[in-house]
């Protein structure tokens, strides 16, 4: 038996604990990273909070002249400028279904009994205000007769609003047309027998069997359309969450502004006592634990500088790269990856990529995660400029608005146009994003009048 021995050589990166350190707070949005700090303060002596900091604006500006859009409130005991678009966070005093439901119970006279059920189906109704359940389930969860369940179902489909209470689709409608006096109309009928047809857009059928004309028949299907397939859905709010940007790019008198938004994160610094208590103990072992915190401090303050710096430089990337969509709008977006901007800002593609985690980034278009901006591309021959998904889509909603409704586009015909526009895409890829969009083939977006 014969044994060689070789040597290979191979490199490997072994990140230090600083350098985990480092990138674990690149990836940190600004909730988490503001956390973190609390923690490190309070575990840290060689920390505390910077209460003169000039930091402490909401944005550290790039272009101090447009900073009149972002000035905050600095006087004693006022808030920065809140970045939810000053929407007020009403979750805690929104009226419920169930609540507005309860205050109608009050002017209704009824048996103990029957308001015990009709309360335990109130709290029990979805999001869209249906009854998930059926008589004979109800009658099993509260030992109760059939009669006594089914006149507490009717007593909470008489309430507003309108249609609540229900088990189907079907029966939300036909409530709100008996609501309206219609019981006994086309439109009844249509919303009781037709709704598989009408969601096919048989309009043809639908007026042979009836022995009326198409154009009253559209009629009458607009009518069903105007009723409210979901009437808690208005009532209905989960847990609200509101998203603070950590970026802000908005148009300025000289182009397009770029921000970092610091607002939620605490100033810190070094503290200077703990620094003059470093210098002046002999204590090895004490020295050691002062120095020890001391560097552990400036890494952090290290740390967030460079998060910032690297978000800074992304940011301007896309400000370039993306001058179109910030200027007009969602449907100009370029595609982009991290290999694009790793190569213009000199960074690896693994940095770039931690670095837009969890990040979002507020423009007058909305707010968005930075992983928005960075979309695969479609690329075909002959093609000057490639196209993200999001234009695409927003072309084939441009196209669907200005067809003919009565000669509706195929999915073939979409892919002609798209191409004439510069975009190759196949006509599989044109039925995903149509479906994505919720636009319906082209056979059920016929008119007929």
């Amino acid at each position: 038996m014969n044994f060689d021995m070789d040597m290979i050589y191979s490199q490997n990166l072994i990140l230090t604990p600083k350098m985990e350190y480092s990138l674990k707070i690149l990836k940190l949005g600004n909730e988490e990273l503001s956390e973190m700090i609390h923690e490190e303060i309070l575990s840290n002596p060689a920390l505390e909070y910077d209460e003169q900091s000039d930091k402490s604006s909401v944005l550290i500006q790039r272009n101090q002249e447009d900073a009149d859009y972002y000035k905050h409130k600095n006087k004693k005991g006022q808030d920065d400028q809140d970045f939810s678009n000053e929407i007020k966070d009403e979750s805690f005093i929104k009226q419920t279904l169930s609540e507005f439901l309860k205050e109608q119970l009050i002017f209704l006279k009824l048996d103990k009994k029957t308001k015990l059920i009709v309360e335990f189906l109130v709290e029990s109704l979805d999001e869209k205000g249906y009854l998930s359940f059926e008589l004979e389930e109800i009658t099993k969860k509260l030992r109760c007769d059939k009669k006594s369940a089914e006149k507490a179902v009717v007593i909470i489909q008489k309430m507003e609003p309108s249609g609540v209470g229900a088990r189907s689709l079907r029966e939300c409608l036909l409530i709100q047309l008996e609501n309206q006096g219609k019981k006994n109309t086309l439109t009844y009928l249509l919303a009781d027998k037709y709704l598989e047809k009408i969601a096919d857009n048989k309009i043809k059928h639908i007026a042979e069997e009836l022995g009326i004309e198409i154009a009253e028949t559209q009629e009458l299907i607009r009518e069903i359309k105007m009723l409210n397939p979901k009437p808690g859905a208005s009532f209905y709010s989960g847990i609200t969450q509101y998203i603070k940007p950590d970026i802000v790019i908005e148009q300025g008198e000289m182009g397009l502004v770029i921000s970092i938004n610091e607002a939620n994160i605490p100033n810190i610094k070094i503290n200077t006592e703990y620094c003059k208590y470093l210098k002046l103990t002999q204590d090895k072992e004490l020295v050691k634990y002062l120095g020890d915190n001391y560097s552990n401090a400036s890494w952090l303050l290290k740390c967030i500088n460079q998060r910032n710096d690297t978000l800074e430089k992304i940011a301007e990337v896309l400000a370039k790269q993306q001058k179109d969509f910030f200027e007009k709008g969602k449907g100009f977006l370029r595609p982009l990856n991290l290999k694009d901007v790793a190569d213009i800002t000199q960074m690896h593609e693994s940095t770039v990529s931690r670095a837009i985690n969890d990040k979002y980034l507020l423009c007058k278009w909305g707010l968005y995660p930075l992983k928005y901006f960075f979309s695969c591309k479609n690329v075909g021959k002959n093609i000057q400029q490639d196209n993200s998904s999001d234009s695409i889509k927003q072309a084939i909603l441009s196209i669907v608005k200005a067809e003919n409704k009565r000669e509706p586009l195929s999915d073939m015909m979409i892919v002609e146009k798209l191409q004439q526009e510069g975009m190759k895409i196949s006509r599989r890829t044109v039925a995903k994003y149509r479906s994505q969009l919720g636009i319906m083939a082209a056979d059920k977006r016929r008119e007929y009048i």
